[in-house]
């Protein structure tokens, strides 16, 4: 009975909403109850959250909330320093009706891969925040910039691949141009 009543809810699901969401800190209850609730609420799959700030207790916290809303939580967090105040931190929220895992996080921190399986097929989400450029962590980042291109390069022979996050690279209302071709940008808010 459970096995079809999960076939049918997974039928139901033919459309798969993927968010980007930096929150510049998410140290409070409040906020984040009410970030998962919103997400719930549009039916989002999977959420890529940036620059959380979180420590262990926090991912704890975050993870209960999440859980009752029927989603699952992946974390990386950054080791903090003595003058931090809180900063990086990538958590990815996964709907529970999917079946997803963890696949490796980064040793140059803030970068986080969750394989999520869908209708037959292998989804790899990326979850990334990159530093700006004065930070000292400058280093660390063109590192994880490098590995992040080797691991798409992978997964992409394996599935699908959604690499999202904040790298960081954006002025103002600022296009991007790559190979000629223009990009506008479009920054939406929570609503």
């Amino acid at each position: 009975m459970r096995e079809m009543r999960e076939m049918r809810e997974m039928r139901e699901m033919r459309e798969m909403y993927v968010v980007t969401w930096n929150v510049h800190g998410f140290k409070d209850v409040d906020r984040m109850k009410d970030a998962i609730e919103s997400m719930s609420k549009k039916n989002v799959s999977v959420v890529v959250f940036t620059e959380t700030h979180f420590d262990g207790h926090d991912c704890t916290e975050f993870d209960r909330m999440a859980s009752k809303r029927g989603y699952k939580c992946y974390h990386v967090t950054r080791l903090m320093r003595r003058c931090d105040n809180g900063s990086g931190g990538v958590t990815i929220m996964i709907d529970d009706r999917l079946k997803s895992r963890f696949i490796k996080e980064s040793e140059f921190e803030d970068l986080i891969w969750i394989c999520v399986e869908f209708e037959n097929e292998k989804m790899f989400v990326g979850g990334v925040y990159l530093v700006p450029p004065p930070s000292s962590r400058i280093l660390k980042a063109r590192e994880l910039v490098s590995e992040r291109g080797g691991d798409v390069a992978r997964f992409c022979m394996e599935g699908q691949v959604i690499l999202a996050g904040d790298w960081n690279c954006k002025v103002g209302q600022l296009e991007s141009i790559a190979r000629g071709r223009v990009f506008g940008r479009k920054s939406v808010g929570p609503s």
